[in-house]
């Protein structure tokens, strides 16, 4: 049995990823592992953008 070789991961703007992934599901199957990996990291980032606007909303906010 011949192992699945792990793509790079996702990279470059949403669009960029979107493609990038279209791409490889086309291209055969994904690891349970690479799948998550990029869950975690599109959630990391996610929450990273959610914080920044967080704080820029705070900060046109009137006390």
């Amino acid at each position: 049995m011949t192992a699945t070789p792990t793509p790079d991961d996702l990279s470059g703007t949403v669009d960029e990823q979107q493609r990038q992934l279209a791409a490889l599901v086309e291209d055969g199957e994904l690891t349970a592992e690479w799948l998550l990996r990029q869950l975690q990291r599109t959630q990391a980032a996610w929450a990273a953008d959610d914080t920044t606007l967080d704080i820029e909303h705070d900060s046109r906010v009137d006390y």
